[in-house]
């Protein structure tokens, strides 16, 4: 404990040294750059105004070039800031390894859809599945080989589900969610099954040249009145799914 509480101040130390060093550099650089030539401009024109001569005129040149640069200077970073604040809101949303969203992402996307579902009464059905014996894949061939069938089964997903639409993220290890909106239970039961039998003719390269065939077990939900919100709605979809997993996998349940 002593050991961690002496990094932590360590830590806070650094952070502070670094804080002061940043604002530091931050008022030479207004200072400098903006506020001094600022003033000796303010200066010259006052001068000018009461018709008194300008000394110094290529002082003056000198400083309204400042100023120009400073502002180019202050619009270039101001454009990386927003180029790096959104990769970094993408990076928060996206799994790394798929591609696809995360799970983050999914619940805030479908918070939105199931407030939206309530106030309009419109349908809301969330899929939930899992790759069958994935276990056994990262036994045979390694992590590896799991994030081969993993990048395979987000390629495809992406591929055969409007994400605009309808929203499919990676929420697990191996677990992962559609969002339907707009479709009834009937037409939901019939997008799982195309899912589950196109999966099911996936054939993923291993590391060691084996060709690999995928299956999923699937829970699907679609929202009523006792579903308090998504999580609700999310646990029925995967008691579905669990249920699926128990009668044998690669199949198909509905929520009751």
């Amino acid at each position: 404990a002593p050991a961690v509480l002496a990094l932590n101040g360590s830590l806070l130390v650094g952070v502070a040294a670094l804080a002061g060093a940043i604002s530091l550099a931050l008022f030479g650089f207004v200072y400098f750059m903006l506020t001094r030539p600022v003033v000796r401009l303010a200066k010259a024109l006052v001068k000018a105004r009461d018709g008194k001569p300008i000394s110094g005129k290529q002082e003056v040149i000198r400083e309204l070039q400042m100023l120009h640069d400073a502002a180019t200077a202050l619009g270039s970073a101001h454009r990386e800031l927003e180029t790096t604040r959104a990769q970094l809101e993408q990076l928060a949303h996206t799994d790394v390894l798929t591609g696809l969203a995360n799970r983050r992402m999914f619940e805030q996307q479908g918070e939105r859809a199931f407030l939206h579902a309530r106030r309009y009464g419109e349908a809301l059905t969330v899929i939930a599945f899992d790759i069958d014996h994935f276990k056994r894949v990262n036994d045979a061939f390694g992590h590896e080989g799991g994030d081969a069938v993993l990048r395979a089964l987000s390629t495809y997903l992406r591929e055969a589900v409007r994400a605009a639409e309808h929203p499919v993220a990676r929420v697990g290890g191996e677990e992962f969610a559609l969002l339907l909106t707009h479709v009834s239970l009937e037409d939901a039961i019939l997008t799982a099954e195309r899912l589950r039998k196109g999966i099911e003719t996936l054939a993923v390269a291993m590391p060691n040249g084996a060709s690999l065939h995928l299956t999923v077990s699937m829970g699907v939900a679609q929202c009523r009145d006792a579903d308090s919100n998504l999580s609700a709605l999310m646990r029925r979809a995967d008691m579905a799914l669990y249920r699926a997993k128990e009668n044998g996998r690669n199949r198909i349940e509905q929520a009751g």
